[in-house]
């Protein structure tokens, strides 16, 4: 079988990190499109020989990219093309390689909470959207959801039940799994890895972390915020605002996450918005990592309370709360107990399985 999956951008994201070690782990022969940009992920995809080409095409190039893929299609003889990026261009591209290739499987896959993917605040280009991406999974053999809620939220939508699947995103577990932990020391170092946009709620830890006492607490903490995005900025004006200069480190977009996980105690994610799944946060519980995070989208779906991360309600005084524990209350019997329970769990996502997984609903 021959997999054709397509990108709007090849950069160093999830979405793009989840294809890149599809494409080293699958046996059935992948293929990869990143449309408009390349990236990060797409240029080392290219250099490890991985069937992957950047149209680097405008995005008001819609016939000449649509032809691009359907030539790539029929030259390479392709059985099944998977649309992974938020991009309605590429839904309707779908339908119509579903309408031209007779035998060809079409499948969209949804990496969001239904409402993210839709982004509601953009109200000319809602409804439009949901349109859209409603008509695609219609008319497509298969709707790929991530997680559950993601899976509910769709359905909630009226989307047709009978061909969602869910699949959980894998990642290379041994990546992650086979780092020396460093053993807890004085501080405690707490890790956020992610894109840095107002709905991972970064600017939730900054304030979880400014209720804490200055003396007795955070003097025994460090966060490390690894990642970069559009928020950035506000994020730094904010950590000086709340003078959290001294327990905070703005690390920026980094490539050795596995071994800044190792040198860590805890991740913590408070998203504003309903996570759809949490590739990073697997990542974390594979390098040992309890989390705390809040109780949103999927995240009761990785995280049991008090077993192998903290999942609290989305509140900031509660998550401030929850880390005061991980600093001066967990002991290290608990905290040990709970890493060995988090890193178990996190081989329920491996790479191998999503990938198996794919592989049996395409044939």
């Amino acid at each position: 079988m021959k997999i054709l999956h397509l990108l709007a951008s090849g950069g160093a994201g999830g979405i793009e990190t989840l294809c890149k070690d599809i494409s080293a782990t699958d046996i059935v022969e992948n293929h990869f499109i990143f449309v408009w940009y390349g990236g990060c992920t797409a240029d080392e995809m290219i250099q490890n020989g991985t069937n992957t080409v950047v149209l680097g095409h405008s995005k008001k190039s819609v016939v000449k990219t649509y032809r691009a893929i359907s030539d790539y299609i029929e030259k390479h003889k392709i059985d099944a093309v998977i649309v992974h990026h938020e991009a309605p261009v590429l839904w309707i591209y779908l339908q119509l390689f579903r309408r031209k290739y007779k035998k060809l499987k079409t499948v969209v896959y949804i990496h969001a909470h239904l409402k993210d993917v839709l982004k509601p605040e953009k109200k000319k280009t809602h409804a439009i959207r949901k349109a859209i991406l409603k008509h695609t999974a219609k008319k497509c053999d298969y709707v790929i959801a991530i997680s559950d809620i993601v899976r509910k939220s769709l359905v909630d939508a009226g989307f047709r039940r009978s061909n969602i699947r869910k699949v959980y995103n894998g990642t290379d577990l041994a990546k992650f799994a086979n780092q020396q932990k460093k053993e807890r020391g004085e501080k405690t170092e707490f890790i956020f890895v992610g894109r840095l946009i107002k709905e991972k709620g970064v600017q939730n830890i900054l304030e979880a972390v400014s209720l804490l006492d200055k003396e007795t607490v955070r003097s025994r903490l460090h966060i490390s915020i690894v990642g970069d995005g559009t928020y950035a900025d506000e994020l730094k004006k904010k950590c000086g605002e709340l003078g959290l200069g001294d327990c905070v480190t703005f690390c920026g977009k980094q490539r050795d996450i596995p071994e800044r996980l190792a040198g860590s105690d805890f991740f913590i994610h408070l998203p504003e918005w309903e996570e759809g799944f949490g590739i990073t946060l697997i990542e974390a519980m594979a390098a040992g990592l309890p989390s705390i995070v809040y109780d949103r989208g999927a995240m009761c779906e990785l995280v049991e309370n008090g077993k192998n991360g903290l999942l609290i309600e989305p509140d900031v005084k509660k998550a401030s709360e929850a880390i005061k524990y991980a600093v001066s209350d967990m002991s290290d019997e608990e905290y040990e107990k709970m890493s060995g329970n988090a890193s178990a769990y996190s081989k329920k996502f491996s790479i191998e399985s999503c990938v198996s997984q794919l592989r049996n609903i395409l044939s």
